[in-house]
């Protein structure tokens, strides 16, 4: 989709408000690199990760949701040395 097109639906914003809705900043990282797809299966596949996460959502705000904690730094090592500590997992 074209940047003026992008403009014209005000994508920026919605980007923003999304962002601000999002529990951790890995998930305010990856709206903010969201882009709308023509892709009928990629538009598909997010429409089931939409509907799981509204079911997750449906009897209230998911407790667990503010437990989340970061792990990049885990993975990056795990890929690299292959092994975590019992503490990071």
């Amino acid at each position: 989709m074209d940047r003026e097109t992008l403009t014209k639906l005000e994508f920026d914003k919605i980007q923003t408000e999304l962002a601000a809705l999002a529990y951790t900043a890995g998930a305010q990282e990856k709206i903010r690199q969201m882009m709308p797809s023509a892709d009928v299966s990629l538009v598909n596949m997010r429409l089931d990760e939409t509907a799981e996460a509204m079911e997750l959502l449906r009897f209230g705000e998911p407790g667990f949701l503010h437990s989340l904690k970061p792990v990049s730094t885990h993975l990056k090592k795990a890929r690299v040395a292959g092994i975590l500590s019992p503490g990071e997992l």
